[in-house]
C-alpha cells in the first residue's frame, strides 16, 4: 500500500523550503519522520513519500512563549501548513495515477485540450 507520511511544521517560516523524498532514511533535521522512521523495519523506511522542510526549526521567542503560556513552542505558519498539504495532495495523487497507469497525466489533458 503506497504511503505518503508528513513530517514537523512547527518552527518552519519558508513555504518553499518543503519537499518531497522519496523514503524515510534520506530525510534528516525532522523529529517527527524520525520518530515514525523509529517504528517502522528498514524495508518499509525506504518505501513511503516523505513530505519535509529542508529549514531547520526556530523555536518562538521567549516573549511569545510567556504570551501563549507554553514552556516550549515553534509555531508555524499558515503558509508552511498549506504548503506541507498541498505536496502532500501532490504525491497521493501521484501514488494514485501510478496505480491507475491508463488514467491520463495532467500534461496529457491539457494536450487534448480545444
Amino acid at each position: 500500500v503506497p504511503v505518503v507520511c508528513v513530517g514537523a511544521a512547527g518552527g518552519r517560516g519558508d513555504p518553499t523550503r518543503v519537499r518531497i523524498g522519496q523514503g524515510l532514511d534520506r530525510v534528516a533535521g525532522d523529529p517527527l519522520l524520525r520518530a515514525v522512521r523509529k517504528r517502522l523495519d528498514a524495508d518499509a523506511r525506504a518505501a513511503p513519500l516523505a513530505i519535509y522542510s529542508e529549514e531547520k526549526a526556530q523555536r518562538l521567542g521567549d516573549d511569545l512563549l510567556k504570551r501563549t503560556g507554553c514552556d516550549h513552542a515553534f509555531g508555524t505558519l499558515a503558509s508552511v501548513t498549506a504548503a506541507f498539504g498541498l505536496a502532500a495532495a501532490k504525491a497521493a495523487l501521484d501514488l494514485l495515477l501510478v496505480a491507475r497507469p491508463d488514467a491520463p497525466r495532467a500534461a496529457e489533458a491539457d494536450d487534448e485540450a480545444p
